[in-house]
């Protein structure tokens, strides 16, 4: 494809913002730079496949699944989000068919309480602690950083990932990886049980979940 990247070329300046002091807008053609101020992609075997025509979205590919970011251009702050997925996510787009059935192949780990998961936290535990507005424990201890309470948006959920990243590690990745059907699994299982929880408790929010294609717990 026109906008596949050869690795080798897709070397990027890690020191060209300052994760100190970053800016609180990206300009496109230092998107790229911006990211890997905050994120090691190297550490855990990422390289640039993929760069959309508007040079707005990145993918990165391992061995074992695929990163995608994407910047919004906002007035005040722009926005970033970095999603996960197992290596049949497509590069455009986000709803795939997958065993005969219509689902998300793009995740993003904190909306699905991904670290919750890798805590041993149950689905009930997620859905009570959401109902307390309690945070994550990942969350918690990412608060109590150098980084974590004064950076900025957008940085500040890029150091949260890469915070997720050194938390988790290996661990993480492997979720993705298609070659771990038993660890996707439990993750569906849990996700399941989980909107479940919430759908039993707020009929508003059971119905507003056809007004979509494909249902928030449809993963793949």
């Amino acid at each position: 494809m026109a906008n596949e990247v050869d690795s080798d070329d897709s070397r990027i300046n890690a020191g060209a913002f300052s994760a100190a002091d970053p800016p609180r807008k990206v300009p496109i053609d230092r998107f790229p730079d911006y990211l890997a101020t905050f994120l090691d992609f190297a550490k855990w075997g990422f390289k640039v496949t993929y760069i959309s025509p508007d040079r707005k979205t990145l993918i990165y590919d391992s061995p074992s699944s695929r990163l995608k970011s994407s910047l919004r251009i906002e007035r005040e702050a722009d926005e970033i989000s970095v999603k996960h997925g197992r290596k049949h996510a497509p590069n455009e787009g986000h709803i795939i068919e997958w065993e005969g059935e219509k689902c998300v192949a793009w995740h993003n780990i904190r909306y699905l309480h991904v670290p919750e998961f890798m805590d041993g936290l149950t689905a009930r535990d997620v859905f009570e602690r959401t109902l307390a507005q309690v945070e994550s424990p990942a969350m918690t201890e990412f608060m109590k950083t150098q980084l974590g309470p004064r950076l900025p948006y957008p940085a500040s959920g890029l150091a949260y990932d890469q915070f997720l990243w050194e938390r988790y590690g290996t661990k993480l990745f492997d979720l993705f990886d298609i070659r771990r059907a038993d660890l996707w699994e439990d993750f569906q299982r849990f996700v399941s049980d989980y909107y479940a929880l919430r759908m039993a408790a707020s009929e508003r929010f059971a119905a507003s979940q056809h007004l979509f294609e494909v249902p928030d717990w449809c993963i793949c």
